[in-house]
Parts: structure tokens; C-alpha cells; sequence
């Protein structure tokens, strides 16, 4: 195994490396080239761009609490409240999931990418 270091750049500028920014060391495999590792590092940027996307177009909800709030509909079924508690934490759980995925950092990206092999 050796090292690779991967250069961030924002807007056509490299990231300030002063302050210990700009950059993430991962661990390849010694017999991986240099454009195979390029190309696992723009398969990483377009899974990122696609994940900060996803998280875009999704509306943000409301938590839907630890249970279903009966006196907020005093005039719907048991049922029918349940079901849209479950509804609700539906959609909280995919924003959630869709979040911690934008959140992830490059390395663990890259990782995903390489199916584990950086």
C-alpha cells in the first residue's frame, strides 16, 4: 500500500493549504496507476455532486416526533393518524438518509467508489 493525496480545488483555485485544508491522504494499492486512481477520484466528485443534488431537490420536513400527536386531530380515526405518522417519518427517514450522504467526507467516497479498495 502506499499513499495518494488528493488536491481540492474551489472555483478553479486551489483550497488554502495553510491552514491544514485543501487536501485528504488515503491509502491505494501499490499496483494502482496514477489514471486509475484520477479516475476513481472524478467517479467520487460526480457521486458528491450527485448526493449535494439529491439533498437540493428534496423539500425539508418537519421531525415527525417519537409519536403521533392524537390531539393535533380530534376529529380524524386512530387509524387514519397513525397511517400519516408513518407517512411523516417516511420521508423523514429518506431526508435523513439523503443528508447523511451529502455529509459524507471525500475519503469515505472514494472509498464507496473503489468498492474498498482505496
Amino acid at each position: 500500500m502506499k499513499i495518494a493525496r488528493v488536491d481540492h480545488w474551489r472555483c478553479d483555485q486551489p483550497v488554502d493549504f495553510r491552514n491544514g485544508g485543501g487536501h485528504t491522504y488515503v491509502w491505494v494499492p501499490d499496483t494502482m496507476t496514477a489514471e486509475e486512481f484520477e479516475a476513481l477520484c472524478d467517479g467520487a466528485q460526480q457521486a458528491y455532486f450527485k448526493a449535494e443534488d439529491e439533498l437540493r431537490e428534496i423539500h425539508p420536513t418537519l421531525p415527525s416526533g417519537y409519536g403521533p400527536r392524537f390531539e393535533n386531530f380530534p376529529d380524524k380515526l386512530v387509524s387514519e393518524v397513525l397511517a400519516e405518522h408513518a407517512k411523516l417519518t417516511v420521508t423523514w427517514e429518506k431526508q435523513q438518509a439523503l443528508k447523511k450522504a451529502a455529509q459524507r467526507t471525500f475519503a469515505q467516497i472514494l472509498k464507496e467508489v473503489s468498492g474498498g479498495n482505496v
